[in-house]
């Protein structure tokens, strides 16, 4: 059973991994002058930046570790990602739609993309060709794509609806046997009842729930999923409100043109993924540990653009699943895997530099390199402090507590550096670039 996850990891994650970063590498090495040295070196930043987002040490871990089949939805959603943004709309976003469908029924953690997803969307449902007669596309655009997730569900949702078990009343009506039948599945995918979190995660409930706050006492259990849904919704909110008006802008009708916008959007929509799923991962209702995954899975292929971000998220990624780890006793693993992955990271980096595309200010710059060298100090000491000092006999969870704490604010640092490059000039760098190339 473990080797099926191989064999899907290979046949979905990776080849969707492939073409992402294989359309970035395209439209730059198709502007960049013509010359061995220039698409040389492209060819190695693409190689390096592939081989990095294959060797997470969070999804080793958790596929292959903690057993599962995450890689399989989070490959559909790349999928998606990379037909979403095809500059034919019918043809690219239809068939986005259909593999991000498929990937919300494999998973229904997936749906921390739907928001960003639904607002790229719409947006690209209003945009209009550039040379339009002015005619609106909307209406033909939006039926479609919802008949299509209408088709997808209806087929992915008709065995459970029309198969039943087998201790049903035979004598309920055939509409009252499918109601109850969707009432069931509804109820095992959100499982309001278990409350607004179990054990110990890196996000803002868990760290809220510590003395002298104990947010779980203050807020009745009745109203708790109001509050994490309003809180959710309000860090995702940017990440939407951007990616619409990146959906809406006018679409080109060049060939070249067309390449360079879908690079673009691209890197925007990677973006906006990655802030989507951390602020469902910091404020939604019943967070697992391994839903840090969905936010590690976009942020990878970011490395063509911002290489320190990439690298120091998949090291505090891993660093926030070793209380699960060390339930499941992978200790020996996390400490295997994720010292590979800092040498492997260290030799690519310090071979072969990744150009950065940061217009950053130098003074953010600063406290950014100084905030991401201090975050490796504190995960590092935290586990010598755990090796070294006893717990005390009071605070039998004390460790898990600090994990929880520390974990959620590295994760509130890389939701706001995912707004910043959402936001900032340097989403826009490559389009401005390939721009005054093509120009």
């Amino acid at each position: 059973m473990r080797a099926t996850v191989y064999v899907l990891e290979t046949i979905v994650y990776m080849p969707a991994a492939y073409y992402i970063l294989k359309t970035l590498w395209s439209c730059e090495a198709k502007i960049s002058n013509i010359h061995r040295q220039v698409i040389g070196s492209l060819e190695n930043r693409f190689a390096i930046s592939f081989a990095i987002a294959l060797l997470q040490p969070s999804v080793i871990l958790i596929d292959h570790g903690h057993f599962q089949y995450n890689t399989v939805a989070l490959g559909l959603t790349l999928w998606s990602v990379y037909f979403l943004t095809q500059p034919d709309f019918f043809m690219g976003c239809i068939w986005g739609s259909v593999f991000y469908c498929l990937a919300l029924n494999f998973k229904q953690m997936t749906l921390y993309y739907a928001p960003v997803i639904f607002a790229y969307l719409l947006g690209r449902c209003f945009s209009q060709p550039r040379c339009s007669s002015g005619s609106s596309n909307f209406l033909p655009r939006f039926v479609s794509l919802g008949l299509t997730v209408l088709i997808c569900f209806a087929i992915l949702w008709m065995p459970f609806l029309f198969h039943g078990p087998s201790d049903e009343e035979p004598s309920d009506s055939t509409l009252h046997l499918v109601v109850n039948r969707g009432k069931h599945v509804l109820h095992r995918i959100f499982p309001l009842e278990r409350g607004l979190f179990e054990g110990k995660v890196s996000n803002l409930w868990c760290a809220l729930d510590t003395k002298p706050i104990n947010i779980r006492e203050r807020i009745p259990a009745s109203v708790q999923p109001l509050a994490a849904l309003v809180m959710t919704v309000l860090l995702m909110i940017p990440a939407c409100i951007k990616l619409f008006l990146k959906g809406k802008r006018t679409e080109q009708t060049t060939k070249s043109a067309a390449n360079s916008k879908q690079s673009s959007d691209l890197q925007i929509i990677l973006w906006g993924l990655t802030s989507s799923a951390l602020a469902f991962f910091l404020a939604s209702f019943q967070v697992h540990e391994k839903s840090i995954l969905l936010a590690l899975s976009t942020a990878s292929m970011l490395g063509w653009e911002d290489a320190l971000f990439v690298d120091w998220f998949g090291i505090f990624a891993a660093w926030t699943l070793w209380p699960l780890l060390v339930v499941d006793r992978l200790q020996v693993a996390y400490v295997c895997v994720l010292s590979i992955f800092m040498i492997v990271v260290w030799i690519l980096r310090e071979s072969k530099p990744p150009q950065q595309y940061s217009r950053v200010p130098s003074v953010l710059a600063r406290c950014w390199h100084f905030l991401v060298k201090f975050s490796f100090f504190a995960m590092f000491g935290l586990h010598l402090l755990e090796v070294f000092v006893p717990v005390p006999s009071h605070l039998p969870d004390l460790f898990p507590v600090l994990w929880s704490i520390g974990g959620c604010a590295l994760c509130c640092l890389a939701w706001a550096r995912t707004i910043g490059a959402l936001f900032a000039s340097t989403s826009n760098s490559l389009k401005s670039t390939c721009k005054s190339k093509l120009e």
